[in-house]
Protein backbone atom coordinates (compact mmCIF):
# COMPACT_ATOMS: atom_id res chain seq x y z
CA UNK A 1 0.00 0.00 0.00
CA UNK A 2 1.30 3.47 -0.89
CA UNK A 3 1.18 6.37 1.31
CA UNK A 4 0.16 9.68 0.58
CA UNK A 5 1.15 13.00 1.90
CA UNK A 6 -1.59 13.21 3.93
CA UNK A 7 -2.95 10.81 6.81
CA UNK A 8 -5.32 8.47 5.89
CA UNK A 9 -8.81 9.76 5.44
CA UNK A 10 -10.76 9.56 8.80
CA UNK A 11 -8.69 6.85 10.29
CA UNK A 12 -7.50 9.21 13.09
CA UNK A 13 -11.08 10.50 14.04
CA UNK A 14 -12.42 7.01 14.03
CA UNK A 15 -9.91 5.51 16.07
CA UNK A 16 -10.41 8.43 18.54
CA UNK A 17 -14.15 8.08 18.90
CA UNK A 18 -14.11 4.01 19.23
CA UNK A 19 -12.06 5.06 22.30
CA UNK A 20 -14.95 7.62 23.31
CA UNK A 21 -12.07 9.92 23.40
CA UNK A 22 -13.17 13.93 22.53
CA UNK A 23 -10.27 15.86 20.96
CA UNK A 24 -9.08 17.73 23.87
CA UNK A 25 -8.83 14.38 25.52
CA UNK A 26 -6.71 12.87 23.12
CA UNK A 27 -5.05 16.52 23.29
CA UNK A 28 -4.30 16.25 27.02
CA UNK A 29 -3.23 12.45 27.03
CA UNK A 30 -0.27 13.15 24.26
CA UNK A 31 0.43 16.78 25.18
CA UNK A 32 0.26 18.53 22.27
CA UNK A 33 -2.04 21.53 21.46
CA UNK A 34 -5.37 21.15 20.33
CA UNK A 35 -4.87 23.19 17.11
CA UNK A 36 -2.47 21.12 15.92
CA UNK A 37 -4.17 17.76 16.99
CA UNK A 38 -7.08 18.90 14.96
CA UNK A 39 -5.00 19.52 11.92
CA UNK A 40 -4.09 16.01 11.87
CA UNK A 41 -7.32 14.61 12.18
CA UNK A 42 -9.28 17.14 10.27
CA UNK A 43 -6.65 17.96 7.24
CA UNK A 44 -4.59 14.59 7.78
CA UNK A 45 -1.17 16.31 8.33
CA UNK A 46 1.40 14.40 9.83
CA UNK A 47 2.63 14.83 13.18
CA UNK A 48 5.91 14.03 14.10
CA UNK A 49 7.71 10.96 15.17
CA UNK A 50 7.34 11.44 18.91
CA UNK A 51 3.28 12.29 18.19
CA UNK A 52 2.69 9.35 16.11
CA UNK A 53 4.16 7.06 19.08
CA UNK A 54 2.49 8.68 21.69
CA UNK A 55 -1.43 8.09 19.25
CA UNK A 56 0.09 5.07 17.89
CA UNK A 57 0.37 3.70 22.19
CA UNK A 58 -3.01 5.56 22.78
CA UNK A 59 -5.15 3.89 20.31
CA UNK A 60 -3.73 0.33 20.43
CA UNK A 61 -2.70 0.50 16.73
CA UNK A 62 0.60 0.06 14.80
CA UNK A 63 1.94 3.42 13.25
CA UNK A 64 2.26 1.98 10.00
CA UNK A 65 -1.36 1.70 10.31
CA UNK A 66 -1.74 5.38 11.29
CA UNK A 67 0.16 6.63 8.10
CA UNK A 68 -1.60 4.33 5.74
CA UNK A 69 0.90 2.14 5.04
CA UNK A 70 -1.06 -0.85 6.65
CA UNK A 71 -3.93 -1.46 6.35
CA UNK A 72 -4.07 -3.63 9.57
CA UNK A 73 -3.94 -2.31 13.47
CA UNK A 74 -1.38 -4.42 14.16
CA UNK A 75 1.75 -5.45 12.54
CA UNK A 76 1.42 -8.77 13.28
CA UNK A 77 -2.40 -9.32 12.21
CA UNK A 78 -0.81 -9.36 8.46
CA UNK A 79 1.02 -11.97 8.77
CA UNK A 80 -1.34 -14.11 11.23
CA UNK A 81 -4.17 -13.18 8.50
CA UNK A 82 -1.94 -14.20 5.43
CA UNK A 83 -1.08 -17.39 7.30
CA UNK A 84 -4.69 -18.51 8.74
CA UNK A 85 -7.04 -16.92 6.45
CA UNK A 86 -8.23 -15.26 9.45
CA UNK A 87 -10.14 -11.77 9.24
CA UNK A 88 -8.42 -9.01 11.56
CA UNK A 89 -11.60 -9.25 13.58
CA UNK A 90 -10.65 -13.01 14.55
CA UNK A 91 -7.20 -12.00 15.11
CA UNK A 92 -8.26 -9.27 17.41
CA UNK A 93 -10.88 -11.60 19.26
CA UNK A 94 -8.15 -14.04 19.85
CA UNK A 95 -5.52 -11.54 21.20
CA UNK A 96 -8.08 -9.97 23.78
CA UNK A 97 -9.56 -13.14 24.94
CA UNK A 98 -6.76 -13.38 27.23
CA UNK A 99 -6.76 -9.91 28.61
CA UNK A 100 -10.21 -9.13 28.79
CA UNK A 101 -11.71 -11.55 30.89
CA UNK A 102 -11.90 -13.03 34.44
CA UNK A 103 -9.86 -16.34 34.25
CA UNK A 104 -9.02 -14.83 30.56
CA UNK A 105 -5.53 -17.22 30.57
CA UNK A 106 -7.81 -20.68 30.05
CA UNK A 107 -9.19 -20.15 26.82
CA UNK A 108 -6.23 -19.78 24.35
CA UNK A 109 -5.80 -23.31 26.37
CA UNK A 110 -8.93 -24.58 25.36
CA UNK A 111 -8.64 -23.28 21.92
CA UNK A 112 -5.62 -24.76 21.48
CA UNK A 113 -7.35 -27.75 22.58
CA UNK A 114 -10.33 -27.32 20.54
CA UNK A 115 -8.22 -26.46 17.07
CA UNK A 116 -5.95 -29.72 17.44
CA UNK A 117 -8.73 -32.25 18.47
CA UNK A 118 -9.10 -35.10 15.51
CA UNK A 119 -12.74 -33.90 15.24
CA UNK A 120 -12.06 -30.18 14.62
CA UNK A 121 -11.79 -30.77 11.08
CA UNK A 122 -15.39 -32.81 10.68
CA UNK A 123 -17.11 -29.99 12.61
CA UNK A 124 -15.42 -27.06 10.73
CA UNK A 125 -16.61 -29.43 7.53
CA UNK A 126 -20.52 -30.08 9.24
CA UNK A 127 -20.69 -26.27 9.81
CA UNK A 128 -19.67 -25.51 5.98
CA UNK A 129 -21.94 -28.04 4.93
CA UNK A 130 -24.55 -26.37 6.82
CA UNK A 131 -24.50 -23.51 6.27
CA UNK A 132 -24.70 -24.57 2.17
CA UNK A 133 -27.39 -26.33 3.06
CA UNK A 134 -29.28 -23.41 4.31
CA UNK A 135 -28.02 -21.23 1.07
CA UNK A 136 -30.07 -23.99 -0.90
CA UNK A 137 -32.73 -23.77 1.39
CA UNK A 138 -33.03 -20.19 1.53
CA UNK A 139 -32.88 -20.54 -2.37
CA UNK A 140 -35.29 -23.38 -2.67
CA UNK A 141 -37.54 -20.59 -1.05
CA UNK A 142 -36.84 -17.83 -2.73
CA UNK A 143 -37.93 -20.03 -6.21
CA UNK A 144 -40.99 -21.53 -4.33
CA UNK A 145 -40.50 -25.06 -4.44
CA UNK A 146 -39.91 -25.59 -0.73
CA UNK A 147 -42.95 -24.65 1.67
CA UNK A 148 -42.23 -21.74 4.68
CA UNK A 149 -42.06 -24.50 7.18
CA UNK A 150 -38.93 -25.69 5.38
CA UNK A 151 -37.46 -22.53 6.72
CA UNK A 152 -39.05 -22.87 10.81
CA UNK A 153 -37.53 -26.31 10.80
CA UNK A 154 -34.16 -24.94 9.96
CA UNK A 155 -34.01 -22.66 12.70
CA UNK A 156 -34.56 -25.63 15.26
CA UNK A 157 -31.95 -26.60 17.04
CA UNK A 158 -33.26 -29.97 17.31
CA UNK A 159 -33.94 -29.96 13.37
CA UNK A 160 -30.15 -28.74 12.74
CA UNK A 161 -28.69 -31.58 15.13
CA UNK A 162 -30.74 -34.18 13.53
CA UNK A 163 -30.62 -33.19 10.03
CA UNK A 164 -26.62 -32.84 9.74
CA UNK A 165 -25.16 -34.53 12.58
CA UNK A 166 -23.83 -31.66 14.34
CA UNK A 167 -24.55 -32.80 17.69
CA UNK A 168 -22.70 -36.37 17.00
CA UNK A 169 -19.65 -34.65 15.84
CA UNK A 170 -19.83 -32.02 18.73
CA UNK A 171 -20.83 -34.49 21.05
CA UNK A 172 -17.42 -36.80 19.88
CA UNK A 173 -15.15 -33.46 19.88
CA UNK A 174 -16.05 -32.98 23.84
CA UNK A 175 -15.72 -36.58 24.56
CA UNK A 176 -12.29 -36.31 23.16
CA UNK A 177 -11.63 -32.69 25.10
CA UNK A 178 -13.19 -33.98 28.28
CA UNK A 179 -13.78 -37.46 28.62
CA UNK A 180 -16.46 -38.59 30.52
CA UNK A 181 -15.47 -40.32 33.82
CA UNK A 182 -16.50 -43.91 33.49
CA UNK A 183 -18.42 -44.30 36.88
CA UNK A 184 -21.22 -41.53 34.83
CA UNK A 185 -21.64 -43.71 31.72
CA UNK A 186 -21.93 -46.89 34.14
CA UNK A 187 -24.71 -45.60 36.18
CA UNK A 188 -26.49 -44.28 33.09
CA UNK A 189 -26.05 -40.29 34.16
CA UNK A 190 -24.07 -39.56 30.72
CA UNK A 191 -25.08 -42.10 27.79
CA UNK A 192 -21.51 -42.69 26.13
Amino acid sequence: MKTGSKLPDKRLKKLREQCGLTQEQVKNKIGCDLKTYRSWEKDGNYPSADYLIELSQLFGVSTDYLLGISDYTNIGNKEMSETTGLSEYAIDILRAINSNRPGGEMYPQLLSIIISSSYFEKLIFQIRKYAMDIEKLKLELEQGSSEDIALIETLSYTYRAGKFGVSDVLGDMLDEIVPVPPILSKRGVING
